[in-house]
């Protein structure tokens, strides 16, 4: 017998066409003030120090622009 792998939960968030074209702005206006603020600090002993979610906005951000299309 074999077990069958089972999807992860799911979970769906409904917004207008109006409010997810503003988060994707939003998200993509943050994650490059964000790519500025990072390259300004090259080389300082803050470098190492990348604020938590990063990378989850951009994934986000891309599933966003993905439902959009």
């Amino acid at each position: 017998m074999t077990d069958k792998p089972t999807a992860p939960p799911t979970v769906m968030i409904m917004l207008t066409r109006e409010e997810a074209e503003r988060i994707s702005y939003g998200l993509a206006d943050l994650l490059c003030w964000h790519r500025g603020f990072s390259a300004a600090r090259a080389g300082t002993d803050l470098d190492e120090n990348e604020p938590m979610g990063v990378k989850s906005a951009r994934d986000i951000n891309l599933k966003i622009k993905d439902a959009l299309e």
